[in-house]
């Protein structure tokens, strides 16, 4: 924010070097300036089969295994 304000992008109202404020209607209008517009894009269709080789994991089965105790020799 003090680069901000440094470059003038931001306008803010001073009291004091270590208190600064700002006016609604200027941080309002700094948002405005700086908000871009989202552009949606059509997703693409699908252009063939898709396959996964990933498998499911199930991450309590290995956790409970580590935590068993070594047997005793």
């Amino acid at each position: 924010m003090q680069r901000l304000r440094s470059t003038g992008g931001l306008r803010y109202v001073a009291l004091s070097p270590q208190r600064i404020f700002y006016k609604k209607e200027d941080l309002d209008s700094f948002i405005e300036d700086r908000t871009q517009q989202c552009h949606t894009a059509r997703k693409a269709r699908a252009s063939g089969t898709m396959t996964s080789k990933s498998g499911v994991v199930d991450f309590t089965a290995l956790a409970g295994r580590k935590t068993t105790p070594k047997p005793r020799r």
